[in-house]
């Protein structure tokens, strides 16, 4: 933190714009300094992420928080419910909610082969807090013709205990491993399969707040979606009704939630398709950077408006500094 301070300080930004929890204390110093506005995009909520977060971890973000998000002139958050958490814990102004939703699709490629494609894509591919294990599980007892695909990078301790565990359940011939993908694909990667899939088990706040990105490219590519029944992501589903919620870690329900869409092919097809107008609707990028330009420029006319000729700051250009982690050796992420 304080080798980035440093290099923000460097730099006469007109706006300090951090998006991860290591740059709110710089960006907000660096900003109080030189009279800038900062701006911080929640992407989680950082005080309990779990994945090994320790409660000293923990205390030092809230300090942080409770110090700097006050001092913002706009906060993002991921989702509606990560917004209301900070208004209650901090008493800060309502962040503005930004939900990771992809462009426009108009065309998408046909879903491949006859399989009953489940489809669960994570950056690692792991068993743990995502829910994999449940999938398996599943699998093991539900028909032949029903496979699940898994797609993200593999673990860099390997791969034996995951694959002694599919082994271990009969069903190697129904898994599938893909490749990580580029970021433009990832609507098209999905749209080959059936069923998209977010499986995050209750317990941490994080995951019953937020809203993963994955959960709008399956919209976007016309999936219906099981999902855990999680605040965050109840609250899509029901906006969208583009899929079913399921008890999260249940593997008896998730499998009765399964069959109820593999035997019924009208509420499959029904399912797909609302996630499909919801998706082209409002569930794109393009609606929520409307969102951000609105909210955004009114921060410009209020804070900018004496550092320009104009007083409003949409037409001028305004320089501005992302702030970004470093990583261990030193180098931005």
């Amino acid at each position: 933190m304080l080798g980035l301070e440093r290099l923000l300080a460097l730099t006469k930004a007109d706006i300090y714009l951090g998006h991860n929890i290591d740059t709110l204390l710089p960006i907000s110093r660096v900003a109080a300094a030189s009279g800038a506005p900062a701006m911080f995009d929640s992407m989680e909520f950082h005080s309990d992420v779990g994945d090994g977060q320790s409660e000293l971890d923990r205390a030092l973000v809230r300090s942080i928080e409770n110090e700097c998000l006050p001092r913002c002139a706009l906060v993002l958050a991921s989702s509606d419910q990560v917004a209301d958490a900070l208004v209650e814990q901090y008493g800060v102004e309502r962040p503005l909610p930004l939900y990771n939703k992809p462009p426009l699709e108009k065309e998408l490629p046909p879903r491949s082969g006859d399989s009953f494609a489940l489809y669960w894509r994570n950056t690692v591919i792991g068993l743990g807090q995502r829910g994999l294990e449940e999938a398996l599980v599943a699998i093991s007892r539900l028909p032949a013709r029903v496979t699940l695909h898994l797609q993200g990078a593999l673990p860099k301790n390997g791969t034996a205990g995951l694959e002694a565990r599919i082994s271990g359940l009969g069903i190697v011939p129904r898994v599938v491993f893909h490749a990580p993908y580029q970021s433009q694909d990832a609507v098209r990667e999905a749209a080959r399969h059936t069923v998209g899939l977010c499986l995050e088990r209750k317990g941490i706040r994080n995951h019953e707040l937020t809203v993963s990105n994955k959960i709008f490219d399956y919209h976007m590519a016309g999936l219906a979606t099981l999902a855990s029944d999680l605040a965050g992501l109840r609250a899509v589903i029901n906006r969208s009704s583009g899929g079913l919620l399921f008890a999260p870690g249940s593997v008896d329900d998730l499998v009765e939630k399964i069959s109820l869409l593999y035997a019924n092919t009208t509420l499959l097809l029904r399912l797909q398709a609302n996630a499909r107008a919801f998706a082209l609707r409002e569930g794109n990028r393009e609606m929520e950077m409307k969102k951000f330009v609105a909210a955004f420029s009114e921060v410009c006319r209020h804070r900018l408006a004496s550092r320009f000729a104009a007083p409003d700051c949409r037409s001028p250009v305004v320089s501005s500094t992302v702030a970004r982690s470093l990583s261990a050796d030193g180098q931005p992420q």
